[in-house]
């Protein structure tokens, strides 16, 4: 039987990925020259790229280069054309026959072609008007605030770690958060990330940790968000927000996976920063998360076509907003179906093609709320590969197959649904 959980129990119900696209999705390394290129790039791939791309590639963003610049395109015209060609880039991973969500990212067959054409040496100069709705302008942010002290992981513990960072003061009056920006120095190096609240008089530092670790247990613990793929600040739907009282400050819960790290690279000292965007009280409900998980999970060492399934009940009214997809590097596929009290079946999300470091919160458009009743229930399937070919490096150590089961850890795995809901 499962329930209702209210925002306070996501650290033990959300592991899930934040890494974003500065370690995600590499551009190829053989950067096009730019020798048979205009000086600036044509109008309509510069209008593509506006709408696309430069969320993330542009100062102080996740992606690399800074595609503002025409040059840094031009000279990385072949990657760029690679990476669209192989639909790594721009990364969005869900069906799009399959549920509709905002910020869509991937591109239609002219934009596919207007790219293609480009990178060949085109110059198209028609723009291509994006037919999907791109995630909503918070407009600058009503608070920035930056972790004390840099964080140095001790090397003793370079695979999973998890480590928390207090971030700014303690808030005098009660605060209404209804969106933050994740700004992790090395994005690609965290597993996920959980923002909290707790009272300010329980923060105790863990030196042996590491400098600029602190304790994450045995605290009054508000959640207030989970970073899924840092490109893009984390925003809930317009009269939705987690409420963190007076006297709490803010804990960022890292889970770092050091062990991706290239072989050789010195382990980097790691900052934190935020940027948070706040809410009037009179227009807040608080935000509450209903997790599905297959947790009678296995997958034998080598087998390439693993697999897990479930079906939760839904015991209580809810709206859904958002969706988060979850699994770990093994992950092929991720699909989840709902099914009416009535027969009924609504695909919910399909993921044909997992990529682990692309996970994100996917939300519903603001005018498509998903309405959840008792009697409902959702289907999960998830497949693995579980292969020798598909075991990751670790500091450039090919790790050797083994039985697969439900944990936190990035090697272990996970087939997981969390729904952000509020009470009808």
């Amino acid at each position: 039987m499962r329930r209702l959980l209210p925002a306070a129990a996501m650290a033990a119900l959300l592991c899930s990925v934040g890494c974003g696209d500065s370690g995600a999705n590499p551009e190829p390394a053989d950067v096009g020259s730019g020798a048979d290129a205009a000086p600036a790039v044509a109008s309509g791939m510069r209008a593509l790229l506006d709408a696309r791309c430069i969320g993330c590639h542009q100062p102080g963003g996740t992606g690399r280069g800074d595609y503002t610049v025409d040059a840094e395109v031009l000279q990385r015209r072949s990657a760029i054309g690679s990476a669209v060609a192989a639909r790594t880039m721009p990364p969005w991973m869900p069906d799009p026959s399959c549920g509709s969500f905002d910020g869509d990212l991937s591109l239609t067959a002219a934009e596919l072609a207007l790219v293609a054409d480009w990178a060949a040496g085109g110059e198209p100069s028609e723009p291509v008007t994006p037919e999907t709705a791109a995630l909503p302008d918070p407009g600058p942010p009503d608070l920035s605030l930056s972790a004390a002290e840099a964080y140095q992981p001790i090397p003793e513990e370079l695979t999973d770690r998890t480590a928390c960072h207090p971030i700014g003061p303690a808030f005098a009056t009660e605060t209404l958060i209804r969106g933050v920006a994740f700004k992790l120095s090395r994005p690609e190096l965290a597993h996920h990330l959980v923002l909290f609240a707790v009272p300010a008089d329980q923060v105790v530092a863990t030196p042996a940790a590491g400098a600029g670790a602190y304790s994450c247990d045995s605290m009054s613990m508000v959640a207030v968000a989970a970073a899924i793929q840092m490109a893009q600040p984390y925003l809930l739907p317009a009269g939705v927000a987690v409420p963190v009282p007076a006297g709490y400050r803010l804990l960022l819960q890292v889970h770092y996976n050091i062990a991706a790290l290239p072989a050789g690279e010195p382990i980097p000292t790691i900052t934190s920063a935020l940027d948070l965007w706040t809410a009037e009280a009179a227009a807040a409900q608080p935000l509450n998360i209903l997790p599905v998980n297959a947790d009678e999970l296995r997958v034998a060492a080598g087998d390439a076509e693993g697999s897990a399934a479930s079906v939760t009940p839904i015991e209580q009214p809810m709206t859904v907003y958002g969706l988060v997809p979850h699994m770990h590097i093994f992950g092929t596929a991720f699909y989840a179906t709902l099914r009416r009290a009535d027969g009924r079946e609504e695909c919910l999300v399909s993921i044909p093609s997992w990529r682990f470091l692309e996970q994100r919160v996917f939300f519903r458009p603001a005018s498509e709320p998903l309405m959840l009743q008792p009697g409902d229930s959702i289907s999960l399937r998830c497949e693995y590969d579980n292969s020798y070919a598909n075991q990751p490096l670790v500091r450039g150590v090919r790790l050797e197959p083994r039985d697969l089961t439900f944990g936190w850890r990035s090697v272990d795995e996970m087939c997981e649904l969390n729904l952000l809901t509020v009470a009808p």
